[in-house]
């Protein structure tokens, strides 16, 4: 799973980096969180390798944890978190 998170951020980074100068919306802050959360899903997906509903587990984890799903989505991508932190807590 490391090799996976290793090859992954930097290209996620790069995209995040760039994502301001592309979207020029009044509304790109909650697109951004959008997209934020749309990674994130993909990220618990890959870590299960299963049908499991990622988004599902996500608003779980944000849930039972009294925090939004942008917020656990932010700090997944942030590396504060990780998918094991998230499907198996």
């Amino acid at each position: 799973m490391e090799e996976v998170q290793k090859a992954v951020a930097p290209p996620i980074s790069r995209l995040r980096a760039e994502r301001p100068r592309r979207l020029n919306r009044r509304d790109s802050g909650a697109l951004n969180l959008r997209l934020d959360v749309g990674i994130a899903i993909g990220m618990v997906m890959e870590y299960v390798d299963s049908n499991v509903d990622a988004l599902a587990t996500l608003r779980g984890y944000a849930y039972s944890h009294s925090r939004t799903l942008d917020e656990v989505s932010q700090d997944l991508l942030g590396h504060r978190l990780s998918a094991a932190d998230i499907v198996d807590p």
